[in-house]
């Protein structure tokens, strides 16, 4: 599933947890727009002990001292359901400069279309043939948003960013292990914020070494 030039590198053997992944484990219908509410307690024990097993099938695969790292917007409304089945589970909340995001969801939304068709095209796809695929976060308004103003309108991606910023902020003080930290800061330090993740994450230092991340980081602009 990983199309949309991103800016996460990928290789043929490279782990990719996708939104189909998810929304198995979740319940989630592709073309539905509704918040569903979801409560720790939706899952039973044996649901939560077989999510965590094929993860860890999934990072054996991978070696050894291996994390699982999830970039899925999609997630944000179960933050609830995420904490209680990987209550160790480290959380890390870039924010980016909420006109850039706006823009950047629009841009998805476009992409999205554009992949869509051409899978179509060639009939290899099951999972999202009926319809357009609406990539945003199934936040408590989007419905009402979409209906509103369309997929395609800046003030549905505005609302969409503030209601799942909110979102966030609401579970942080709940959260055993959070941390936020701006895009641009990013941008503009590179090395001083990535370390500082690296930090968070328990992650091995930045080695002077490691060749392929000082070549990434030399094209690192700022905003």
């Amino acid at each position: 599933e990983r199309y949309l030039a991103d800016s996460v590198e990928v290789e043929a053997g490279s782990p990719n947890e996708g939104i189909k992944l998810w929304g198995t484990w979740f319940g989630w219908t592709p073309h539905d727009l509704r918040y569903v509410p979801r409560t720790p307690d939706s899952f039973t024990p044996a649901e939560i002990a077989e999510i965590r097993h094929q993860l860890r099938r999934i990072i054996w695969c991978h070696g050894r001292d291996r994390r699982f790292f999830t970039k899925n917007p999609a997630l944000i409304p179960d933050i609830a359901i995420l904490q209680h089945i990987f209550p160790d589970a480290k959380y890390i909340h870039i924010v980016r400069d909420p006109r850039n995001s706006a823009n950047s969801m629009l841009k998805l939304y476009q992409l999205e279309k554009q992949q869509l068709d051409r899978i179509r095209s060639n009939h290899r796809h099951g999972l999202y043939d009926r319809g357009v695929f609406i990539p945003y976060p199934r936040i408590p308004k989007l419905a009402e948003y979409i209906e509103q103003w369309g997929p395609d309108d800046l003030r549905t991606t505005a609302h969409v960013w503030n209601d799942s910023v909110s979102m966030i902020r609401g579970w942080r003080d709940k959260l055993p292990h959070f941390l936020e930290v701006r895009y641009e800061d990013i941008l503009r330090e590179p090395e001083q914020q990535l370390s500082r993740l690296f930090d968070f994450a328990e992650l091995r230092p930045i080695q002077r070494e490691d060749a392929r991340f000082w070549n990434k980081i030399a094209k690192v602009g700022k905003i």
